[in-house]
């Protein structure tokens, strides 16, 4: 479930608040690097609350939290556009593409690049399947 859509659906009391907007400040400064405590004082808290808050709301901790979020933009951005993985990787917030790599595979299960082609195998399938379906409507249409 997207994150945005499962905070919606919680309530609002301040550990609620506290999450969300945490997880908002993530998702917008999700390429920076990231220490509980700074976090923790941009939120207006301390680490300990802030860690036990995104524990109880959402059950991963805030770092965990992070990884999601990064690994599922990463994964847009290689199957919905042709932004190089090493851009990939830094626009996630990872400044070594080889531990991109290996924080990718481990989450996925496949690494970035058999990602990005597995996408592009899917996408020119696709592409052939569509073309092959106009073909045979137009031939179709102009069967006597």
């Amino acid at each position: 479930m997207n994150a945005d859509l499962f905070l919606a659906t919680l309530g609002n009391n301040p550990k609620i608040t506290l999450v969300k907007r945490t997880c908002h400040y993530l998702q917008v400064n999700i390429s920076n690097k990231h220490m509980l405590d700074d976090i923790a004082k941009n939120m207006g808290t301390n680490r300990s609350k802030l860690a036990s808050s995104f524990k109880d709301v959402i059950g991963l901790g805030v770092f965990e939290f992070l990884r999601k979020i990064r690994m599922e933009k990463a994964k847009f951005l290689l199957v919905m556009t042709d932004t190089p993985i090493q851009q990939v990787a830094f626009d996630v917030g990872c400044e070594n593409s080889a531990n991109f790599s290996t924080t990718y595979k481990k989450y996925y299960g496949i690494s970035p690049r058999e990602q990005r082609n597995l996408s592009l195998n899917l996408k020119e399938i696709s592409l052939k399947f569509s073309r092959s379906i106009n073909d045979s409507e137009y031939l179709s249409d102009n069967v006597i």
